[in-house]
């Protein structure tokens, strides 16, 4: 049955379903208190090609891709290998992709601001320009047989006791030292931030943050009534003279602050000034939230998170349990004082009327096996290396001062401002396959000075390729 399960399967409507009499085998084995076993997920083509022959039926390839993806929706882990580290493009699409280019191009290194025109992307490569490979998972058979019933997942009000257990356990070993009443888990860090802001601003209250943060943040702020005060930074940060400056002449309400650096254009608050900040929240009776929605709860610097800290319950934390497993990017999480996650809860019943039932039980499993924390362990492994291979080439190329490396939940993102034209670069990384122009006959002829390269996790060798292209260019140069 092993070998052949999934050439009994069908596919009714956008559901993946297999026949009773393979649900009574896969029961009764569950009953005889045999352990789960691991059955091999065939890829999409494959399995459109078994559903095909049986069902003889053409061109299923889309429709077996769309309930391919309901099936991945529903918590199942996708693995490469046994603890791999993929990440589905479709699941986590290219964060800049539906965002006007300017958006991407618009950041700065020592004040120089990088033109549009000048810029130009090299986004991830999917083999023969399919969208994306589906990996080969690890399934249980438990989590088979409860997608493939085709009935609907139960639903309840609040997150299983035992799953907010783990949770915390899994917050707790991240350096981050609290109590269970101080947490809540939200579906999706993205609605936390909501539920925090709305929870915490009325109109006229006003918000410190940088300048250059999200403009989608500053929506999100201003829906609440509250006026927001934008101030500069630099390399360390926002600026603590300005924050102060700001507190003695008017009541500020909160001071957003995003305590890991992804972006150029984002805020990189350095130890002293998160120290700095706290001390200063203390002092002019200001919240401080700590949104580190993207970092998923690790520092690259022994700093503490400042709730860590917080002795004063002045702080709020917002995170996903991880940024590089979809399943997990799920959870969002607020840590904050009690009385204020009680608040939170109460006025976000509403989000856990659709909480799945089947998704938390194969969440719990997963926890409890330590596959999550093995492939946590996998891609900071994974980071760590390619941050170094960045840093070295970056010296090589004498570019420490002009280029960025970000680690997203997407993937890799390098930010790169050359300070002279790349013009006779492109045709090198059109040939090799790193870029691909929107029009191949308007391949651009003026000075292009920036590069965004857009790697997803588990590419490294192709990382390590375009690295020798442009050591390459720049040696010949």
């Amino acid at each position: 049955m092993e070998k052949l399960w999934y050439e009994n399967l069908r596919l009714t409507g956008d559901k993946i379903t297999f026949p009773r009499q393979i649900q009574v085998q896969i029961e009764a084995k569950i009953k005889k208190g045999h352990g789960p076993h691991n059955l091999r997920m065939p890829g999409i083509q494959e399995l459109a090609n078994s559903l095909a022959r049986h069902n003889k039926l053409d061109k299923l390839y889309h429709d077996v891709e769309a309930a391919y993806k309901a099936l991945c929706k529903t918590g199942i882990l996708y693995t490469k290998g046994k603890i791999g580290t993929f990440i589905s493009p479709d699941a986590l699409p290219d964060e800049y992709e539906k965002s006007p280019l300017k958006q991407v191009a618009d950041f700065s290194f020592n004040e120089q601001q990088l033109p549009e025109d000048t810029f130009i992307t090299l986004g991830p490569y999917y083999p023969g320009h399919q969208v994306f490979n589906l990996p080969k998972p690890a399934l249980r058979y438990e989590e088979l047989h409860e997608c493939s019933t085709g009935e609907p997942a139960q639903t309840k009000r609040m997150p299983d006791p035992d799953f907010h257990r783990l949770v915390h356990r899994e917050v707790r070993s991240r350096c981050l030292n609290i109590q269970p009443s101080h947490l809540a888990i939200i579906p999706g860090a993205g609605m936390a931030l909501r539920i925090v802001l709305h929870s915490l601003l009325s109109k006229e209250d006003k918000v410190i943050l940088s300048g250059k943060c999200d403009s989608r943040l500053k929506e999100l702020i201003r829906s609440t009534g509250a006026e927001i005060i934008e101030i500069s930074s630099d390399q360390q940060g926002i600026r603590m003279t300005q924050v102060e400056a700001h507190c003695k002449m008017t009541r500020i309400k909160l001071v957003y602050i995003e305590p890991a650096g992804q972006y150029p254009d984002m805020i990189y608050l350095s130890p002293n000034r998160r120290d700095r900040l706290l001390q200063l929240s203390y002092l002019y009776n200001f919240a401080i939230l700590e949104h580190n929605e993207e970092h998923g709860c690790y520092y690259s610097t022994p700093g503490r998170s400042l709730f860590d800290k917080d002795e004063k319950a002045k702080v709020i934390y917002i995170s996903s349990v991880s940024r590089h497993t979809p399943w997990l990017h799920k959870l969002g999480f607020v840590l904050a004082p009690k009385n204020f996650i009680d608040h939170i809860l109460l006025k976000s019943k509403y989000l856990y009327e659709t909480w799945d039932v089947h998704f938390e039980r194969a969440m719990i499993r997963l926890f409890q096996e330590g596959i999550f924390q093995r492939i946590i362990r996998k891609v900071n492994s994974l980071l760590c290396s390619i941050q170094k291979k960045a840093k070295k080439l970056f010296k090589s190329m004498q570019l420490t001062d002009y280029a960025a490396l970000s680690d997203t939940r997407a993937g890799i993102f390098i930010f790169i401002h050359f300070p002279s034209d790349i013009s006779t670069l492109i045709p090198k990384l059109i040939d090799s396959g790193f870029y691909d122009p929107p029009d191949p006959n308007l391949i651009p002829q003026h000075e292009i000075t920036g590069l965004r390269i857009s790697l997803y996790l588990g590419s490294q060798t192709r990382f390590s390729n375009l690295f020798k292209i442009l050591k390459a260019h720049f040696k010949s140069h």
